[in-house]
């Protein structure tokens, strides 16, 4: 369900940035698209692929983390339960 927010929302922006272009420049979109050279649109293409990708596995990478420091979390915390209970028996002795 996540993933098709984010697509949603990835295309929403993509449709209000072509709706921006067309209102400021004036034109039609099929000829704002045709006044150009090619490579520029596949250039601004490859731009916005790379900043999603780089969204996309920056949240992934930070889940990865943080399931991560919570399993370090939870092996510190067994570690210091058994600490506390050496050194009850230790007491009690």
């Amino acid at each position: 369900m996540e993933n098709v927010l984010k697509k949603r929302g990835l295309m929403i922006g993509l449709l209000v940035l072509a709706v921006a272009i067309y209102f400021m420049s004036g034109s039609s979109l099929p000829v704002l698209f045709t006044s150009g050279p090619l490579w520029t649109y596949l250039v601004i293409i490859g731009i916005i692929g790379s900043g999603y990708m780089a969204v996309k596995y920056t949240l992934e990478d930070r889940k990865i983390d943080e399931e991560w420091i919570e399993q370090e979390g939870q092996v510190y915390m067994e570690r210091l339960e058994e600490a506390k209970k050496k050194k009850n028996k230790t007491k009690l002795s």
